[in-house]
């Protein structure tokens, strides 16, 4: 993950995220600024109606990674 441009380390070994990178459909990891969109729906009176739900913020990617 990036921040301000300056990667972060998850503990995800490289070849792990470059396999992950390859998996999502939108073809690169997501930045904090995507998330807070979704964030940011659920947070405002749009999401009122909104309940139960689980809003996935993945550029695509559904499926689970083992290492």
């Amino acid at each position: 993950m990036e921040i301000d441009g300056e990667k972060v380390q998850l503990g995800i070994p490289d070849q792990m995220r470059g396999m992950a990178s390859m998996l999502i459909p939108i073809g690169r990891p997501g930045t904090p600024e995507e998330a807070a969109g979704g964030v940011f729906f659920l947070c405002s009176p749009w999401s009122n109606y909104v309940h139960g739900q689980t809003l996935n913020i993945t550029g695509g990617q559904f499926t689970g990674m083992t290492t």
